[in-house]
């Protein structure tokens, strides 16, 4: 991280203008990848930038703004991968912001997060953690990877033969040709290359 840029950082007034918060969030954005949920710390201060929002320093944006200051000017706790070693990708989501990192025998190697557009805040919630899985969390890294080790896909399979909405739509598949959907190593596939999450604590 370049220390001038963080001590700036951390020197910063609160913004009086919209001017001002452009110019903090477009230097504090250049390391967002080193602030996990940076999207969610964020929000408050984005909302401010929407156009035709009356401009109004909360104590919520304060604390916003607070927060990102202390995350920029603050070591981060990532580790160098080791391209020998597995990697495993984990993800969150809210009704407002989707997230991830890429962790390396337990330590993160580096985060990415973003708020929802409205549209897709639109789609449901239950749309959301699907949506963060299907994100490129650092692509550099993600492309080297060879390997997962989860049980996750073996853990849909089991929970899809007692889905009823799952168990009809197989039905179809296999009766006509249907486009929408296909099979593939007993999980379901919907347009778009997203596999069919039975309902209950997976879609949590």
């Amino acid at each position: 991280m370049d220390g001038k840029k963080v001590w700036v950082v951390a020197e910063w007034t609160a913004p009086s203008k919209v001017a001002d918060l452009r110019s903090f969030l477009g230097l504090a954005n250049y390391y967002r990848r080193f602030i996990k949920v940076y999207s969610k710390i964020v929000n408050p201060l984005t909302d401010l930038l929407k156009k035709d929002q009356k401009w109004e320093w909360t104590v919520k944006c304060q604390r916003a703004f607070d927060l990102l200051k202390q995350a920029v000017s603050s070591e981060p706790m990532l580790k160098l991968p080791e391209f020998d070693k597995p990697f495993e990708v984990q993800t969150d989501a809210s009704d407002r912001a989707i997230g991830g990192v890429l962790v390396q025998d337990k330590h993160p190697i580096a985060f990415e997060s973003r708020k929802l557009k409205d549209a897709e805040m639109r789609s449901g919630k239950h749309n959301d953690v699907a949506d963060a899985l299907s994100r490129k969390v650092v692509e550099e890294y993600v492309a080297a990877l060879t390997l997962i080790e989860s049980d996750f896909l073996e853990r849909i399979r089991e929970s899809s033969q007692n889905d009823a909405v799952y168990m009809k739509l197989v039905e179809q598949v296999g009766a006509v040709h249907i486009r929408k959907y296909w099979l593939n190593d007993g999980l379901l596939y919907a347009k778009g290359g997203r596999a069919y999450v039975p309902s209950g604590p997976l879609r949590r």
